[in-house]
């Protein structure tokens, strides 16, 4: 039985090497940068980094991921790249005490996930990486095929310090 590691956080240039070699797939990559910088390493190891585009759904200033305006602009460039594999897309609903307020978000990548399968064809995965341990039914219901499960597993995280 094989594992595969998938690097979900904020992207730091100077760390992509280093996730690079420990991970299998990126969940999180929203910068121009970031892809030409993962290219270049790649390339330079003669292997293919998969990655999921993170769309920031809520077109929150404030949060990481492309906007939803800016997403297949943002796709056509990447998959140009002989050395990322663009698997799908990946969001963060927001946080509401009634899970059913999520499902729009939900919705909203299925949407913009069949927009880049029109747009893209074969050159796109179509993954969808949505939901997590308050939602992760909802976004089952609309099509994740990848959910973040960890906090029901281990419990809420505790604070360190």
């Amino acid at each position: 039985m094989s594992c595969e590691y998938h690097f979900i956080g904020g992207l730091q240039s100077n760390k992509l090497r280093k996730i690079i070699e420990k991970f299998d797939v990126i969940q999180t990559l929203d910068k121009y940068e970031h892809a030409s910088k993962i290219q270049l390493i790649c390339e330079a190891q003669d292997r293919i980094m998969s990655c999921y585009i993170e769309i920031n759904i809520q077109n929150n200033p404030n949060r990481r991921g492309i906007l939803e305006n800016s997403v297949i602009s943002f796709a056509k460039q990447v998959i140009q790249y002989k050395n990322i594999k663009v698997l799908g897309i990946m969001t963060l609903a927001p946080f509401f005490d009634d899970i059913e307020k999520a499902r729009p978000y939900f919705k909203k990548m299925v949407k913009i996930n069949q927009d880049l399968k029109d747009c893209l064809g074969n050159k796109y995965g179509g993954f969808l990486s949505m939901g997590m341990s308050r939602d992760f039914e909802i976004a089952i219901e609309e099509g994740a095929d990848l959910i973040r499960i960890g906090q029901a597993f281990f419990g809420q995280r505790t604070n360190q310090n």
